[in-house]
């Protein structure tokens, strides 16, 4: 309700206008009182009062002019304004209910565009990026896919990195921001987020089906000369958004391994390697109907 304060800002501005016409009439003694001193037609005294109520006249002006901000202050805060521009959710309260400080939220409003996106990453994860980019803020893009596997169109970046690790998860949060000029995105929703490299670089990626899981280790049966089935051990770094996995040591570009039929094949042993098209010629030919 407005009308109490508005009444309190007028009685304010009343109050300063009032404070200032003192003020001059107490100014103009002031100088009236300065040429009779200096003609020695009046006393010290006499001055020094007309100086002193000058001072005190300027000091009220003073004091009603911090009594009309803060009335005009607590005029203002009779309209609670969003500080954002953005999409209003459910409104808690409807005019004229009363709220006050334990009211709580009374609406929300969410900023569309841009959105962020918050994840997190193992430490470890964390400083392979470092390793492989100097600046994760514009060397790499963000991909974002909903659960039905639809991936978003924009491409996101990262601008803010936690500055601790958590010590129970031993990951750190990072933030992502993202366009969203057709509000596709939506606050709350959960989605893979993938790390693409915006500098071009070589890298050795294998299906993860690919890789077997070994106390410790991580390896694949990689073909060596003769056809002979070997084990490689490897060391895996992220996962694109492809679902390929990075392999930063053990493997070099042009090697070949196994990624279907592994239980079948034994190291030390040799074995008929496939190509995908020989693979895939293989099982048509084998459920084409027979004559």
């Amino acid at each position: 309700e407005k009308s109490q304060y508005q009444a309190a800002v007028r009685q304010a501005e009343a109050a300063l206008a009032q404070a200032r016409a003192k003020n001059n009439n107490a100014s103009s003694q002031r100088e009236r009182a300065r040429v009779l001193f200096e003609s020695n037609s009046i006393a010290k005294a006499t001055y020094d009062d007309a100086v002193a109520a000058s001072l005190a006249e300027q000091a009220n002006v003073a004091a009603a002019q911090a009594a009309l901000v803060t009335a005009r202050l607590n005029l203002q805060y009779t309209e609670v304004a969003s500080p954002i521009d953005g999409r209003v959710g459910l409104v808690t309260y409807n005019i004229g209910e009363t709220i006050g400080p334990s009211s709580g939220t009374i609406v929300q409003v969410i900023a569309p565009d841009p959105m962020y996106v918050y994840f997190s990453v193992s430490d470890r994860q964390l400083q392979e990026l470092r390793s492989r980019y100097s600046d994760l803020m514009n060397d790499v893009s963000l991909d974002i896919s909903f659960a039905s596997g639809f991936t978003y169109p924009e491409k996101g970046k990262i601008n803010f990195i936690d500055n601790a690790v958590s010590g129970s998860t031993d990951s750190i949060r990072i933030r992502g921001v993202i366009g969203n000029p057709t509000g596709v995105l939506t606050s709350g929703q959960t989605m893979t987020v993938g790390v693409t490299s915006n500098v071009e670089q070589s890298v050795v990626t294998v299906p993860q089906a690919a890789i077997i899981n070994d106390i410790g280790n991580k390896y694949v049966l990689a073909i060596e000369e003769g056809g002979i089935a070997q084990r490689r051990n490897i060391v895996t770094g992220t996962i694109l958004a492809s679902g390929r996995q990075v392999v930063t040591q053990g493997l070099t570009i042009g090697d070949t391994i196994i990624v279907d039929g592994i239980q079948k094949a034994t190291v030390g042993q040799p074995v008929t390697p496939l190509t995908q098209e020989q693979y895939n010629a293989m099982i048509q030919q084998q459920m084409a109907p027979k004559e």
